[in-house]
C-alpha cells in the first residue's frame, strides 16, 4: 500500500515556500484503492507503461484514474464525445462494449443519418443468444416502413422458429385488416406445410364466415386432396331432418345431409323433396346420392336433380320391390 504524501516544499524568491507538485510513485503494478497519496499524484506502473492519476479519496478509498494518450488499453468510467467519434477502425481487433451485470444497459442512437450493422461477406451476426426469457423487438410499434428479412438475389434460407423447442410462430396476428402473401413471386415456388410427422394444420377452422379458395385461378394442373393411396377426405355436412308429414328442409350450405323419418315409400314409388338453400343457383351443379336405413329390399335412387335459384328439388324412386321400412337419407354436394 502507498502512504500518503505531504505537500512537497521549496524554497523561492518571490515566495518564501512554495508548493511543488507531488513526486510521482513509480511502480511496477496498477494502483488499488487503498494506495493513497496527495491528489494530483501521478502513478507510472513500469511493467505495462501506464500512468494513472489520483483524483479523490472518499471514506478511506481512492480513485486513480488512468491517463490514455492514444492506442493504449485500460478501464474507462466515462467516455464522451460532443463530435464525430470513432473507434478501433484498423487492424484486427477484439471490442466489447457494456457488461451483464446487473441492471448495465446500452443504447446506440441515430438521427435521419441512418444506422448500419455491417461486415464482410463471411461476418456472423448474432443476436440476443442468451437471451431466454426476455424480448427481441424489432421495428416500431407505428411502422409503417418496410421490414425485409433475407432479402437476396442469390440462394439463401431465412429460419423461422427451426430450434428443437416447441416454439410458436406467429403471423399477422393483429386486427388491423391484415394481407399475407406466400410465394406470390413470378417464379414457379414450392411451398409446404407441414412434415412427416402426425401434424394437425388447421386451415380457417375457426372463422365463421368468408371464404377459402384453393387453386381459384387455376386453368391447368393438378390439385390434390388427401393421399393417393390412403383415400383420408373428411367434408362434414350440415345435418337437417323431414318428418314423413313434409318434404322440405333448409340447409344453407354447399354439403348437406338429411334423413327423412316416418316414410313408407312403396316399390315404384317417388318422393320429391325440396331444399331451400341460399348457395344455389339455377345454373348450379348438384350432386345427390340416396340411403335406405330399412332392412326391406328399398333401392332408394336419386332419379333427378332440378336446382333453382334459393333452392334444389331432388327427386328419389323405390326401385326395389318392397316398401321402404327405415330411415331415408339424402346427401347433396352444391359443386357451383
Amino acid at each position: 500500500m502507498s502512504v500518503k504524501q505531504p505537500n512537497r516544499v521549496a524554497y523561492g524568491l518571490s515566495d518564501a515556500l512554495p508548493v511543488m507538485p507531488p513526486q510521482p510513485i513509480v511502480s511496477k503494478r496498477a494502483p488499488l484503492t487503498n494506495d493513497m497519496a496527495a491528489i494530483g499524484t501521478l502513478w507510472i506502473n513500469t511493467t505495462t507503461s501506464l500512468v494513472y492519476v489520483i483524483a479523490n479519496i472518499v471514506s478511506g478509498i481512492a480513485t486513480w484514474l488512468l491517463l490514455e494518450a492514444g492506442g493504449g488499453s485500460g478501464a474507462f468510467g466515462l467516455l464522451s464525445s460532443t463530435g464525430a467519434t470513432t473507434l478501433a477502425t484498423t487492424g484486427a481487433s477484439v471490442n466489447t462494449f457494456g457488461n451483464t451485470t446487473g441492471a448495465t444497459s446500452l443504447s446506440l442512437l441515430v438521427g435521419t443519418g441512418n444506422f448500419a450493422l455491417n461486415g464482410v461477406g463471411a461476418s456472423t451476426y448474432t443476436i440476443g443468444a442468451a437471451t431466454t426469457t426476455g424480448t427481441i423487438g424489432i421495428g416500431g410499434t407505428a411502422q409503417t416502413g418496410t421490414i425485409t428479412l433475407g432479402s437476396s438475389s442469390g440462394t439463401n434460407t431465412v429460419a423461422i422458429g427451426a430450434g428443437a423447442g416447441a416454439t410458436t410462430v406467429n403471423i399477422a396476428n393483429g386486427v388491423g385488416g391484415n394481407t399475407i402473401a406466400l410465394g406470390t413471386g413470378a417464379a414457379v415456388n414450392t411451398i409446404t406445410l407441414g412434415g412427416t410427422s402426425a401434424n394437425v394444420i388447421a386451415i380457417g377452422n375457426t372463422q365463421t364466415a368468408g371464404s377459402i379458395s384453393l387453386g381459384g385461378a387455376m386453368t391447368t394442373g393438378t390439385i390434390n386432396i388427401g393421399s393417393a393411396t390412403s383415400g383420408l377426405v373428411t367434408v362434414p355436412p350440415v345435418v337437417g331432418t323431414v318428418a314423413s308429414t313434409s318434404h322440405a328442409v333448409t340447409i344453407n350450405a354447399r354439403v348437406g345431409y338429411f334423413t327423412g323419418t316416418g316414410f313408407t315409400t312403396a316399390a315404384a314409388a317417388s318422393e320429391v323433396f325440396t331444399v331451400t338453400n341460399s348457395t344455389v343457383a339455377a345454373t348450379s351443379a348438384v350432386l345427390a346420392t340416396g340411403t335406405n336405413f330399412g332392412t326391406n329390399d328399398a333401392r332408394m335412387t336419386v332419379t333427378r336433380v332440378i336446382p333453382a335459384a334459393g333452392n334444389v328439388q331432388i327427386e328419389i324412386q323405390n326401385l326395389g320391390i318392397a316398401a321402404l321400412n327405415g330411415n331415408l337419407a339424402i346427401t347433396f354436394w352444391i359443386l357451383s
